[in-house]
């Protein structure tokens, strides 16, 4: 709830903060390797990253490598909130 508090006005909830922070640290990562670290299953990172994407936090592009795999980066807007975030 306190976090809650703290981001009125940011488009953004609690549930949000950890993929910030861990784009923050691994831009570029694939959408399953970001559902491991947090230990979060892949529909709950869809849905979170799709939420996250609209409101322009993140941009997902798809990998050169492999088709299926989507590499997520964040995008300015979320790297300017991250002081705010770390508060």
């Amino acid at each position: 709830m306190y976090r809650t508090e703290r981001l009125e006005g940011t488009e953004l909830g609690a549930c949000h903060l950890p993929y910030i922070l861990t784009l923050a640290r691994n831009p570029g990562i694939t959408q399953e390797k970001l559902g491991k670290m947090l230990y979060i299953n892949k529909s709950n990172v869809t849905r979170a990253l799709s939420y996250l994407e609209q409101k322009g936090f993140i941009e997902r592009v798809q990998s050169d490598t492999d088709r299926r795999a989507m590499l997520v980066y964040p995008t300015p807007k979320a790297l300017d909130m991250l002081p705010e975030i770390r508060g």
